[in-house]
């Protein structure tokens, strides 16, 4: 194997995005208190 080329490295950045997004989005939805957790109905943060 070569090492990376530009769409290696395209797909690691969308990745990194993705789990950036993640991370944001849960963390939105725990600080909210909007969210319950269904198996014992307490708040999910």
């Amino acid at each position: 194997m070569s090492g990376f080329n530009a769409d290696d490295v395209g797909i690691l950045n969308f990745a990194l995005l993705l789990e950036e997004l993640e991370a944001g989005f849960y963390a939105a939805v725990v600080s909210s208190n909007k969210i319950t957790d269904t198996k014992d109905g307490h708040s999910a943060g």
